[in-house]
């Protein structure tokens, strides 16, 4: 039999979600699972590097206490989609003291969720979002309110659904050295790509950060060469299509980087305006 995985997920330590697990664990002999704890899961990008973790493994189970609706939102819409066995802990608990007491939780914390609707529509975005990261699909790409063209590495996946969190549906896709991006791009409104630039250096080392912590063995991905060659490609694309706006990501938050986006692009018209 395979080992099977279990991730746990939090906002805080962990630790509850862990004792969780461990009481249902000791109901069963021997069973034959891995568990690997990810904490302080507070923001879009710590959930995106959680998300891409869940994508490297099989067999999993993904477990989580997350007190954020739209964080709960995002990692138990990416396991639906990918039929990733996930329990909710935390959203679980609660509706039950909902149903108990017969009332709403305050939402200090922004715990719950008004259904309205803001709250579908920022669902509807995330579905969206998730369907079309990375390559995945140009099904539907007109509905895209924007698409982020960008290299590996250069932070394509966070900042997507750090603006699907307010409601944009977002397809990103990578470009690659010596492939072309889907044609059906050349059919799309130009004002509504973004194509993410970044300072060399600083993707080498990313990337290799990547490579050590996955053992990986290709030399193209981390060769300083070929990484000048792919940015030199961006630009060569950047002459090519001036209507498209370029965003630089070195050294910037993922807060910094949309908002600008969001500014240039509501400003052209290109987009419906958000009320979030």
């Amino acid at each position: 039999m395979n080992k099977k995985r279990l991730l746990l997920v939090s906002d805080g330590t962990a630790e509850t979600v862990k004792k969780v697990t461990e009481a249902f664990l000791v109901q069963f002999d021997n069973p034959n699972v891995t568990v690997t704890r990810f904490g302080r899961v507070k923001n879009t990008e710590r959930l995106s590097e959680v998300i891409e973790a869940i994508s490297e493994q099989s067999n999993v189970m993904v477990l989580f206490t997350i007190a954020n609706t739209r964080l709960r939102d995002i990692l138990h819409r990416y396991c639906e989609d990918n039929n990733i066995f996930h329990i909710d802990i935390f959203g679980f608990f609660l509706r039950k003291f909902e149903e108990f007491l017969e009332k709403k939780m305050s939402g200090r914390s922004g715990l719950l969720h008004k259904i309205g609707d803001r709250y579908f529509d920022r669902i509807a975005a995330l579905d969206y979002t998730l369907a079309h990261d990375d390559n995945k699909s140009v099904k539907d790409i007109e509905l895209a309110d924007i698409v982020i063209l960008g290299l590996s590495r250069s932070g394509k996946t966070p900042l997507s659904l750090y603006l699907a969190e307010d409601g944009y549906r977002v397809a990103n896709f990578a470009l690659v050295k010596g492939e072309s991006y889907p044609a059906i791009l050349n059919e799309i409104d130009n004002n509504r790509i973004v194509i993410l630039t970044i300072d060399p250096e600083n993707l080498l080392g990313i990337r290799r950060h990547r490579a050590r912590k996955l053992h990986l063995s290709n030399s193209n991905y981390c060769s300083r060469s070929f990484i000048y060659e792919e940015t030199e490609m961006i630009y060569e694309l950047i002459k090519k299509h001036p209507e498209w706006l370029k965003a630089d990501v070195t050294g910037r938050s993922i807060e910094e980087i949309a908002s600008e986006i969001l500014e240039v692009i509501n400003k052209k018209g290109s987009i419906r305006m958000h009320n979030l």
